[in-house]
């Protein structure tokens, strides 16, 4: 039988679409939609939203963060009602665990291995503090301060959470009654999550608020925003008061620095800059700014998937803010270079996003 025949024209483009049809590629989202102190937490799958449950009809909540773990997906936020807030993560669209404390949060979710991890605002031992939690086994869970409040200091909270090889880093705030006294503040946690915390001051300021980490190089980067109120990026190696700390300011005026993720031997930074999404692309203390959209809006979240990133946060279409995501490579220079999906629901956004092949 010819060569051809086994190799050309229709058994190749029979196999090509059926492992096109194997390959497809699922996008997962989770974010809220409503105004008005009536946001509610969702999650999407593909242009698929679910609403996800919360104790209170009434309660206004956010999913914050999102992960993918044994084919499922993990969001983490909070809800409540009156401003007091409770810890809670969806495995779907379905309540998977929720703080038994009031007064928390979890602002982020890392799979890691085959365990599941959360950071943001835990009680433990009669204190709220920065925290993360290992919540794989729900029924057993095991919480972590990252920091004890002293003097005139009123607490913490992380916002942001990676791994590298040999540790978990965590970033967030710590909060004084003298508010310029406030502190960004990277966090670096043993593997072995036996409580071995380190604690590095990033920046002091009232406007201080690192969101996002990463890992690259053997450096940690932190990502938010600065005592000028502006989008920056911390680059540290070492822990503690060993530390080398480098201070990069992304932009001078209207920025924020919402997500972090590396690709390729680059960091990326996401957020919005004069109001437009817009990503930063760079390492060290050189950073290019490269806007998504002439639209308003910003990004949220960062993940790099196969060979590409995805981005996610929201535009706005006709005066209405609308969740999108953005995909593109780390050979990206403009706007032309990513491809945007903006979902369908109105007064959307989203702060989560994870890619797995189905």
């Amino acid at each position: 039988m010819p060569f051809q025949f086994w190799f050309g024209k229709h058994p190749y483009q029979y196999l090509r679409r059926k492992l096109f049809h194997v390959l497809q590629h699922a996008v997962h989202l989770a974010g809220t939609i409503g105004t008005g102190g009536n946001e509610k937490p969702c999650y999407w799958k593909g242009n698929t939203k679910y609403e996800l449950p919360m104790d209170s009809e009434m309660a206004e909540g956010y999913a914050c963060s999102l992960t993918l773990k044994d084919g499922k997906a993990y969001s983490a936020g909070d809800y409540g009602e009156t401003g007091v807030s409770t810890a809670i993560v969806w495995e779907g669209n379905t309540p998977y665990w929720q703080s038994p404390e009031r007064w928390t949060a979890a602002h982020a979710i890392l799979t890691e291995g085959s365990s599941l991890y959360i950071a943001g605002k835990l009680k433990k031992d009669e204190v709220w503090e920065a925290s993360v939690a290992d919540i794989t086994d729900k029924t057993q869970v095991r919480i972590a301060h990252l920091h004890t409040s002293t003097g005139t200091e009123e607490g913490s909270r992380a916002y942001g959470l990676c791994a590298s090889p040999s540790a978990f880093y965590a970033v967030g705030q710590i909060y004084n009654s003298v508010v310029d006294q406030k502190k960004g503040a990277l966090w670096t946690i043993s593997k072995t999550f036996d409580g071995t915390v380190t604690e590095t001051v990033l920046a002091t300021g009232e406007d201080v608020w690192p969101k996002a980490v990463c890992f690259l190089d053997g450096a940690a980067y932190a990502a938010g925003r600065n005592a000028a109120r502006n989008a920056a990026v911390w680059k540290v190696t070492g822990t503690g008061t060993s530390a080398t700390i480098t201070e990069t300011e992304l932009e001078t005026d209207g920025s924020e620095a919402n997500a972090a993720c590396t690709k390729d031997g680059f960091v990326f930074i996401g957020g919005r800059n004069r109001g437009k999404p817009c990503i930063w692309k760079g390492t060290d203390s050189s950073f290019t700014a490269i806007p998504l959209s002439s639209k308003d809006g910003t990004v949220n979240a960062l993940y790099a998937f196969g060979n590409d990133i995805y981005a996610a946060g929201y535009i706005q279409e006709s005066g209405v803010k609308k969740a999108a995501y953005w995909k593109f490579t780390s050979a990206i220079s403009s706007a032309s270079d990513a491809d945007i999906t903006v979902l369908p629901d109105a007064d959307s956004e989203a702060y989560g996003i994870a890619v797995a092949w189905e």
